[in-house]
């Protein structure tokens, strides 16, 4: 018995110590499924010279953006007697050698390692060079032998596959392969002559996955490097793109000769024919330069281009330093930018054209050093480059130097709108003299014309001016001391709208003050352009694409005035609104001498549309009134034969002395609106928004907002522009005005051209304590009598009532419609609803339940204004609320709403997200009745991930909000297991334990699943000096506390018996390589192979082996995993 043991165990060993042939089929056992979260497959372990084993789960064939993430390790010894070990991963195909995948090619030295494309897979696609072997003499392969393994990424992103490992210092992108859009996605794995594990295996699909994948990985740079093609979540289509990263060389900079790194916005071969930066390093001190490659110079656009560009720059060599160099590479269009990063943040150095009709293609390649370019991203569309773009500073050169650094900045920016600010330092101020004129930086639609400068006049005065008809402006002495280096530089700040141009000056940057403007500018440039004639730089370089004037500035007294919006008289701009905080920093003088005028229309300073705000020689004096001529009369369409005509005075605010708060350290509010043909001024002075002043403007007039003031300068902060209707009617929200009940029409309020045949007026209004008579009266309707409805006071009953204007022949009164509900101490809330001719009241108390009072159907579906009139009484409206269109006129009958039914789901595990499957929302309406709400009109505020501290949810909708009680709880672990065994588990006596490849798993109540390492300091003591079976005891933490986890290896005396070392002649051969082998004393040279299938000799011992084994052991049934809990 003991013979037949030791033979037993002989043959046992002997077979454990050749790869044995496993099952091919692969468990696919899918741990957990999420829209967000990857799926998890069960580790697979693909034999020596195993058949091609398929990953299954987590995707389909028909999925053309997929990520598998896996560790590879091999559990076959590393051998170096010739091209022995290969491993394959594929992503597409079945056919071993024949399908889409890479293979792990290792040479007889660490230093012939290589990633290898399968035959007939190489070649150039879609413009992209697609070698055979990549990646080649890499010795970081050799991981895939150690302890760790090599961590992998696999992605296909439509027709493109891209392999990554990671070799310590993030994931490298190793291999990229062409795959046919109509090749099925399937993930492989096989090998040659290396048992290979792979684990913690991971699926994720869809553009998001892909995109992280994509990003942040690291690009290798051997010496002498083909041309490499930098991946990212972009097309050759993408005109708009940003390659970011950082690169740095792998070895100490010593000036032997010409160095340089390339780094291509176009082009997928190599032959200094793409559209590129050279980073050039030369032999003696301070040669650096950025070069474009030859043929890339000239005029394009109007822009002079040289082929080199920021020379004689050190700073370029701290690509040798540790932390290398930071960069980006920017494609705007027709343009390329080149950015590194230095001290003081990020500096143009290179610019380049590139015709429309080029794709897109960043690459990077080297003659000497190597270089690692690594944290790699690419970010598309115009809102990412112009980020990009935030925040750099531009070296500008001189006409006439000798050495050209960047001379301009241009940027095709497809916009008639758009503001540039920056800091402008000039380095050599010191050695302007006043006997000249200089012209530093200009910035307009086009370089030189078109534009205005900074310029210095003999006198020595800094001013703004026109480049080509030279019309100067002004700027603050104060702001142009800062131009030195020693002050840090003048703040400037070009705004286009288009066909006007503003410069804007300031010392901090954040309270600026106007300096300069054109009106010139054609709607057909559309470009931005910088230039200069003097040695300037540039810094805190920021671009949108929005003419938008500082919302802090100061208006200094009898200027030429501020241009706040140069606008038009285009559709969207007849309805705007200005607002802004005014602050005077003149004290008050009671003597008429101080002006604000905040303007509508014109820049004429005495001559605009515009409100002036006067302080005369006391408080009561104060008031606002036109400028001369602007008074007049509206047109209002009533519907009848006869349009009304609305009179509007010039002196319209009296004894006011409410507006000296302009005055104040407090300041005034104001809001400059126009609805088309009429524009109103409102103040907060205090209390609330009043209406201060109302004036006619032609329709043809365009809205140009503007502020203007005499002996007294005003700090204007919190200014802003807002276009369209909707915002301009938005302006009176919260309006509070008194009107004084005369019996002409001075008393009213009208808003014109609403355009608009269905309306909501909400109001609170306050009624004198004694009303006079039966004419004491408030409307609100078409201007005048015709169309409105009254509220009525009835001295006979000591009443208020509720009336109609009926528009026949008589022109009577309706009969008297039911009582008004009481006012109360506090006003009552009044509710006018015009349905196109339907025009009804409700009335409230409270200001949410309405009481409906009265209707009339007699509303003229061609009135174009409203107005608000009082009658022989003074009325005080505060809390107005105007509304347009056919939602204000539906969501006026909502009364509140309400869950009609819960969701399916209310108790929660912490981490989960708000499920509002099965909830109904209902919406009660003024009359009772109900009506669902579909969910997705509904603003549900939940955290993406719920807490223990949640218990409610909130729905909203038009305003309502109701809320949801949730249930939280912990999200505890439920369960804790081994996942993966050891890499070894097999040892000789007193060989040390090393758990590497273990790793174990937590459950949780919500489902996820967290897989972690298990490493030395979690396990028990393991005995290795005695043969047999050793439980190994692991403690891991669970749910706070701790709980012991256990596997079991074996020990035995017994000699490993070692195969021969089998040679395969059928391996492919790397072209290029040869090993020498046998003894020293043999000169005997092959071929290098690649990977292959093992002989057929081999297979049969194998074989023989495992029957025999076989028959003679009584197989023991595999002992369980150990769990304690």
């Amino acid at each position: 018995m003991k013979k037949y043991l030791s033979f037993v165990l002989l043959l046992v060993f002997m077979v454990s110590s050749l790869p044995l042939i496993n099952n091919r089929h692969v468990s696919a056992a899918q741990l957990e499924q999420n829209q967000n979260k990857p799926t998890y497959i069960d580790s697979i372990t693909n034999e020596l010279n195993a058949s091609i084993a398929k990953i299954e789960g987590g995707y389909t064939s028909n999925d053309r953006q997929v990520v598998l993430t896996a560790r590879l390790k091999s559990l076959t010894p590393r051998d170096y007697s010739g091209w022995v070990h290969s491993v394959v991963v594929g992503v597409s195909g079945d056919a071993e050698y024949k399908n889409y995948a890479f293979q792990l090619v290792y040479g007889s030295s660490n230093y012939q390692n290589l990633i290898k494309l399968n035959d007939g897979t190489q070649g150039t696609f879609e413009g992209i060079e697609t070698p055979q072997e990549q990646w080649v003499r890499n010795e970081n392969m050799e991981k895939l032998f150690s302890n760790s393994g090599l961590d992998i990424k696999l992605v296909r992103n439509g027709t493109w596959a891209y392999l990554f490992i990671d070799f310590g210092e993030g994931y490298a992108l190793v291999g990229k392969m062409y795959v046919p859009d109509s090749e099925p996605t399937l993930f492989t794995l096989y090998n040659g002559y290396t048992t290979v594990r792979m684990s913690r295996i991971a699926v994720q699909t869809g553009a998001e996955a892909v995109r992280s994948a994509l990003n942040g990985y690291v690009l290798y740079s051997p010496e002498n490097s083909s041309i490499a093609p930098v991946v990212g979540n972009y097309t050759s289509q993408d005109k708009y793109a940003v390659l970011s990263g950082n690169i740095k060389a792998t070895i100490p900079y010593n000036r032997p000769d010409w160095l340089n790194v390339v780094l291509g916005v176009n082009g997928g071969t190599r032959g200094w024919s793409n559209y590129e930066f050279q980073i050039l390093y030369g032999p003696g001190e301070n040669q650096n330069l950025i070069k474009l490659n030859n043929g890339k110079e000239g005029l394009y656009e109007g822009v002079n281009v040289v082929q080199e560009q920021w020379v004689r720059n050190k700073k370029l060599e701290n690509i040798f330093s540790e932390n290398g160099l930071s960069f980006k590479l920017v494609r705007y269009n027709t343009w390329a930018f080149l950015l590194i990063e230095f001290d003081n943040g990020y500096e143009l150095v290179g610019k380049m054209y590139v015709p429309a009709e080029e794709p897109t293609l960043f690459t990077a390649y080297n003659g000497y050093p190597a270089f690692v370019m690594s944290d790699i991203t690419v970010e598309t569309g115009h809102e990412s480059v112009l980020e990009a773009l935030q925040g750099i500073s531009v070296n500008l050169k001189s006409w006439g130097e000798t050495d050209p650094i960047t001379d301009g900045l241009y940027l095709h920016v497809n916009s008639t709108q758009w503001t540039l600010t920056a800091k402008l330092i000039l380095p050599d101020i010191a050695t302007y003299t006043k006997s000249q004129e200089y012209r530093t930086v200009s910035a307009g639609s086009v370089l030189w014309s078109k534009s205005i400068a900074v310029f210095r006049d003999p006198s020595g005065t800094w001013l703004p001016q026109d480049m080509d008809v030279w019309t100067p402006g002004t700027i603050n002495q104060k702001h142009s001391e800062c131009l030195s280096p020693e002050k840090g530089g003048m703040w400037v700040r070009w705004v286009r709208n288009a066909d006007w141009l503003t410069m804007w000056t300031s010392a901090d940057g954040k309270m600026w003050e106007y300096s300069h403007r054109r009106t010139d500018l054609s709607m057909n440039e559309l470009g931005l352009a910088i230039e200069t004639e003097w040695k300037a730089r540039l810094t805190n370089v920021t671009i949108t694409l929005s003419g938008e004037t500082p919302s802090d500035f100061i208006a200094r007294a009898d200027a030429t005035g501020t241009p706040i919006y140069p606008g038009s008289t285009t559709e969207s701009q007849k309805w705007a609104v200005m607002s802004a905080h005014l602050q005077s920093l003149t004290s008050i003088a009671h003597d008429w001498s101080r002006n604000i005028i905040p303007g509508v229309s014109g820049y004429e300073n005495w001559g605009n549309y515009g409100f002036q705000i006067i302080f005369g020689t006391s408080s009561s004096e104060n008031g606002v009134k036109l400028m001369d001529g602007k008074q007049g009369s509206v047109p209002i369409n009533t519907g009848k034969e006869n349009a009304f005509i609305d009179n509007i005075p010039q002196y319209q605010e009296y004894n006011n002395p409410k507006l000296e708060k302009l005055f104040s350290s407090e300041g005034m509010d104001i809001k400059l609106v126009r609805l088309n043909r009429v524009a109103y001024l409102l103040a907060d002075m205090g209390d609330g928004w009043e209406l201060i002043g109302r004036m006619p403007i032609p329709e043809n007039q365009p809205t140009q907002f503007k502020l203007f003031t005499s002996r007294a300068d005003i700090h204007a902060t919190n200014v802003k522009v807002e276009l369209g209707k909707e915002a301009a009617v938005k302006a009176f929200d919260g309006l509070k005005t008194s009107l004084n009940g005369s019996s002409d029409e001075s008393g009213q309020i009208r808003l014109f051209d609403l355009n608009a045949d269905q309306w909501v007026v909400d109001t609170k209004v306050i009624f004198p304590n004694n009303p006079v008579d039966w004419r004491t009266c408030f409307t609100v309707g078409v201007p005048f009598k015709q169309y409105s409805t009254r509220l009525m006071w009835s001295p006979q009953r000591n009443q208020w009532f509720v009336t109609s204007l009926i528009p026949d022949a008589s022109s009577k009164f309706s009969p008297f419609e039911p009582t008004l509900l009481a006012p109360t101490s506090e006003g009552l809330w009044v509710r006018w609803v015009r349905d196109k001719n339907n025009f009804t009241l409700y009335a409230s108390q409270d200001g949410i339940s309405y009481t409906f009072m009265t209707t009339t159907a007699h509303f003229p579906t061609e009135a174009d204004a409203i107005a608000l009139k009082t009658w022989y009484m003074g009325i005080t409206i505060r809390d107005f609320r105007l509304r347009i269109g056919s939602d204000a006129v539906n969501d006026i009958n909502i009364k509140s709403i309400a869950i009609n039914k819960q969701p399916d789901k209310t108790e929660y595990i912490e981490g989960d997200a708000f499920d509002p499957s099965g909830m109904e929302v209902v919406v009660i309406k003024q009359d009772g009745s109900q009506e669902n709400v579909p969910l997705n009109e509904c603003v549900i505020s939940a955290p993406s991930k719920l807490s223990v501290n949640d218990t409610e949810v909130a729905i909203s909708y038009k305003g309502f909000t109701v809320t949801v009680p949730v249930t939280v709880t912990e999200n505890e672990a439920t369960e804790v297991k081994i996942k993966d065994l050891p890499y070894v588990t097999l040892y000789k006596p007193d060989e040390v334990f090393e758990p590497a490849g273990a790793t174990y798993i937590v459950l949780y109540k919500n489902g996820e699943i967290q897989e972690h390492d298990i490493v030395i300091d979690m396990c028990s003591e393991v005995d290795t000096s005695a043969s047999g079976e050793k439980t190994v005891y692991v403690t891991v933490p669970f749910n706070g506390g701790q709980t012991t986890l256990s596997f079991v290896i074996t020990v035995d005396t017994l000699p490993v018996i070692i195969p021969p070392d089998f040679k395969n002649p059928d391996l492919d051969d790397v072209p290029g390589e040869t090993t020498t082998t046998g003894s020293p004393d043999t000169d005997t040279i092959t071929d290098s192979p690649g990977t292959g299938e093992s002989s057929a000799s081999m297979m049969a011992i194998l074989f023989m082996l495992t029957s025999i084994a076989f028959v003679i052991i009584q197989v023991k049934p595999k002992k369980e995993l150990e769990i304690r809990q």
